[in-house]
Order: C-alpha cells, then sequence, then structure tokens
C-alpha cells in the first residue's frame, strides 16, 4: 500500500499545470493606499473617508458628465424665483441601512450638521435655515441667491445621516457611528480589518430599483505603488486611482493591454506647500515672496513626468475660472528680500532653518513627491542659504494632529479642486475657516478682508461675473503667497476587464458605485 500511494503522488506531480478558472464574484476589490480614520465624508474631506463614505451614504444630488446636479435621493426640486429657496422632493420609500425611513428631519439634520462641522463649511454658509414642510419635502432657506447648491449636496460632501443615530451621544467629529457606520448608501459596512481591508455589502433596500448592483465592494489597502501594481497584475485588485503611468511597465503585456483608463472629471489633483503664516518666518510676507522668487518652475518642470505639470496659479489650469499668471523666477530679488527683514547670512551660508511635513503615504504611493521635496531642499538651500528639514509624518493619525494643531513650517500636501471654487477652493483662504483644528481647511492661517468680500461675491453671481472675480481673487493670492502651488496632475481610474459601466464614475471614486458591475473574470494561472 505504501508502494501504491508513493507511486500515485508521483503520478500527481508529473501531471502539467493547467489553467483554472479563478472564482466567480459579484464583488470588485478597490485599491487603497492607507487606512481612513473612519468612513463619514462630513467631518473629514479626504479621499480615503470620502471613497468609502460615498458608497456608504447618500445625497440630495449627485454630478453628471457635465458636472450639472441630477437626482439622487432628491427626486427633484424647484428654485424659488428670487433665489432665496429650494425645495427638494424625497424619493418616498427610501430606508438607512437599520430599516428606518430617511425623512425630511433626517435631511435637515445632516445638511444643518455639515454646515457647522465640515471642512469646507464655507460651501454651505449662505444657507441660513431649513425647513421641513413634511416627511418627504425640504425647503433650503438661503441669505442669497446661491446657484451652486446643487452641485455641493452630493454624498462625498454632504451625506445624509439617521439623526436617530448621529443626533445621540458624542459630537459628531467623534460619533462611534463615524466607523460603526449606518448609512443611506448603496452599500452597507460589513467588516474592518484594521490596516487590510474595509467590506461592504449590498444595501438591499436601496432606493434605486436594481442598484447597487454589486454584491460586495471591498477596500483592501496597499502600503505602496508597486504592491499595487502587483496585485494588479496577479488580478486581486479591480479600480485604483491615481495620476502616474511610469510604473505600469512592470505588469504582463496581457495584462497592460486589458486594463481601461478612465479620466476623471470635474476634480482636479494638484501638490502646494502651505505656510504657516501664524509664527516666524512665513508670518513675515517679505519671506513668502522670496520663496516664490526662488522656485524655479522651468528647471522644475524636468523632474515632473508622466502628466504631472508645474501649476501657474492657485488654479489648477484645467478648473473652471484658471487664470495662468506669471510668477518670476528672480533669486537675487528673493535674497535682497531677505536680507532687508533681518535674515543675513551666517558664515556657513545659511539663513535659518525650518522643517517641511508631508503625509504618510506621499512617498510610497507617489515616489515622484519624494522628488518634489529634494528639488525642494536642493533648491532653496543652494539659492536663498534656507535648510529645508524633511519630516515624515509617520501616519495619518499623526499628520491630523500636526496640520490641526499647526505644529508645522511648512506642510507639503495633495488636494483636491472640486467641481466648482465654491467646494474645493474657498475653504483653503477665506479667513472664517481658519482656526478650526481640522485638516484640509485654511490651515495656514491666511486672512485678508478684500480676498474675504471677493469670496462673498463670486458665491452669488453669474458665471461672467464670476470670471473676473476669480481672476482678481488669484492675482491677490500670487501677491500674497499664502503657500506656494507646484504641481498639477490629470486624475484617472486603472480599470480591470471585469469593470463593466464604470462611465457612471465621474469623480473617480469620489462617485457612488451604484450603477457599476462586474464581468466574468478570465481565466489565471496559479
Amino acid at each position: 500500500m505504501r508502494g501504491l500511494s508513493l507511486f500515485l503522488l508521483l503520478c500527481l506531480l508529473m501531471l502539467p499545470a493547467v489553467p483554472h478558472a479563478a472564482p466567480e464574484r459579484d464583488e470588485l476589490v478597490v485599491g487603497l493606499p492607507a487606512m481612513p480614520s473612519h468612513f463619514n465624508p462630513a467631518v473629514l474631506s479626504g479621499e480615503l473617508t470620502i471613497s468609502i463614505g460615498a458608497q456608504l451614504f447618500a445625497g440630495l444630488t449627485r454630478l453628471d458628465h457635465d458636472g450639472n446636479a441630477v437626482p439622487y435621493l432628491a427626486q427633484g426640486w424647484d428654485v424659488a424665483p428670487d433665489g432665496l429657496s429650494v425645495l427638494f422632493h424625497l424619493r418616498p420609500g427610501a430606508v438607512f441601512h437599520d430599516g428606518t425611513p430617511i425623512t425630511a428631519a433626517d435631511v435637515a439634520f445632516s445638511l444643518l450638521q455639515c454646515r457647522e462641522h465640515h471642512p469646507f463649511r464655507t460651501m454651505l454658509a449662505p444657507v441660513s435655515d431649513v425647513e421641513t414642510p413634511d416627511n418627504l419635502t425640504v425647503r433650503v432657506r438661503l441669505s442669497h441667491p446661491y446657484p451652486t447648491l446643487t452641485k455641493v449636496l452630493t454624498p462625498s460632501l454632504v451625506p445624509i445621516m439617521p439623526r436617530h443615530v448621529y443626533g445621540q451621544g458624542e459630537p459628531l467629529p467623534r460619533h462611534p457611528a463615524n466607523v460603526a457606520v449606518v448609512g443611506s448608501g448603496p452599500f452597507r459596512l460589513e467588516s474592518i480589518e484594521q490596516d487590510k481591508a474595509i467590506r461592504l455589502v449590498r444595501h438591499e433596500r436601496f432606493f434605486l430599483p436594481g442598484r447597487p448592483r454589486l454584491q460586495r465592494l471591498t477596500f483592501r489597502i496597499f502600503w505602496d505603488i508597486l504592491e499595487t501594481v502587483h496585485a494588479m497584475d496577479q488580478g486581486d485588485v479591480d479600480i485604483f486611482s491615481n495620476f502616474m503611468t511610469s510604473y505600469l511597465h512592470i505588469l504582463s503585456p496581457d495584462v497592460l493591454s486589458s486594463w481601461k483608463r478612465l479620466t476623471i472629471r470635474h476634480l482636479y489633483g494638484y501638490h502646494m506647500l502651505h505656510y504657516n503664516l501664524k509664527r516666524s518666518p512665513f508670518s513675515i510676507p517679505n519671506v513668502r515672496k522670496a520663496f516664490s522668487l526662488a522656485f524655479d518652475r522651468k528647471k522644475f518642470s524636468r523632474i515632473c513626468n508622466d502628466n504631472v505639470h508645474p501649476m501657474r496659479s492657485p488654479f489648477p489650469q484645467a478648473a473652471p475660472f484658471a487664470k495662468s499668471l506669471d510668477q518670476p523666477f528672480d533669486p537675487e530679488l528673493a535674497n535682497i528680500l531677505l536680507d532687508e527683514v533681518g535674515f543675513l547670512r551666517r558664515s556657513d551660508g545659511t539663513r535659518f532653518t525650518v522643517r517641511l511635513c508631508y503625509s504618510p503615504s506621499w512617498a510610497t504611493w507617489n515616489p515622484l513627491n519624494v522628488e518634489f521635496i529634494k528639488f525642494i531642499q536642493h533648491e532653496f538651500s543652494v539659492l536663498l542659504g534656507v535648510v529645508v528639514q524633511a519630516q515624515r509624518i509617520e501616519n495619518f493619525q499623526q499628520w491630523q494632529e500636526v496640520m490641526s494643531s499647526g505644529r508645522f513650517d511648512i506642510a507639503l500636501d495633495a488636494l483636491f479642486f472640486w467641481q466648482d471654487p465654491v467646494i474645493g477652493f474657498h475653504r483653503l483662504y477665506d479667513s472664517h475657516n481658519a482656526n478650526r483644528s481640522l485638516l484640509w481647511t485654511n490651515v495656514s492661517g491666511y486672512a485678508d478682508p478684500e480676498t474675504d468680500a471677493l469670496l462673498q461675491q463670486a458665491m452669488r453671481n453669474d458665471d461672467a461675473a464670476r470670471k473676473d472675480l476669480y481672476e482678481r481673487i488669484q492675482e491677490r493670492l500670487v501677491r500674497d503667497a499664502p503657500g506656494l502651488w507646484i504641481a498639477e496632475g490629470e486624475l484617472f481610474l486603472l480599470l480591470s476587464p471585469r469593470v463593466a459601466h464604470a462611465e457612471s464614475l465621474v469623480q473617480g471614486l469620489l462617485s457612488p458605485l451604484d450603477q457599476v458591475a462586474c464581468s466574468e473574470r478570465t481565466d489565471v494561472i496559479h
């Protein structure tokens, strides 16, 4: 018997390896570069939080391909003739993940909570009151006409939350249900594996018939770009968002040719240096101007690759109302300005040292960012005698603490300019959004009364008037230099052949994935 067993084993080992079909699964896997601290976009605006939050929560509206607001939880709305109120009509029969009906009171609660707590609360500043004439009707009162309102009320910005959950216990920013979400969106939370995966399942009673098409949606954490690309090659990830293509050459030719690239619209990625204007040396305008004059965009363009380019203004050039502005390179004048404010060169040629903080996933998810930092360190050292010490923050919680507490000199950050400047731009420079101890607000502490006034005017006018106002705002910001706008790049999704109906992902993973579906997997060899 023993001899027969050995014979059978040898026969099995001699069998040729053949392809076999991977188990079919009605599930898509999304790659993320880090673990979010929670999943509620009402109190945190980061890509990690919103990618998951836009699936767990619904909004009153969503965006179409032209960037216009279209019905979502609201089946329609009416704008008053004077523009001072908007009446939203909710879909009947909609329920939260715990089965509780979604009512006008929940919508009113959500809007008012976002107006108080959202990092972009300036986008809801014109909302003076929210009324609930009945359970399926919401009237939003405005202090002035505000045409952008419906573009703001998407799930990635103003998620609809159950008042009976989030209105009880801890204040919203610290509420445990920000992690243990009870949402209104197409998927509900199934499980969390810290630093590994967040798993969602279909919300069977979602208010849109036949949606979502997927049964399961898993967000897997990949700690660097190479790990993600290898996962693509193995068929272990189906979607991820990026703006770099240089690492895709390591994919096998079959995989590379079969994956699709989808350009993300109405969302513009860019990188900038935030200066801390609340303390020296960046509280001194001439120091900030000197840094701007010493940034050689022509030379910087040599280290950019893929579709990344130097920025020419505080707006990415593809964004609405962008204006390309002349920002001269003049290191001689930069040195004169530093001398005039008393920062003279020492015997070793240096003037002072500043600390540059950058977020935890920067170096691993996008290696080009390391080149950005090296360029900044070299140029400012050689041209200005300023020593720039780079400090990588090791995790998201520490990054949040450093930025919100103002314990930085310079911070290098990646930001989104959203579908309208009211959403993703005002929050960075409106003085009313400073000193909030929140990420992705006016962390620099920039305050200029005339800029505030221009921002307010830009919220209420037609596009022709807004164009002029935003050009004036960009000119003032370049003059005041509250930061240094470095690089911009086209955002895109990479999609495996399994991903179907991805055209609905207008803003990439910040859009609801309710229309996305799975196609059959191809055979793979293990």
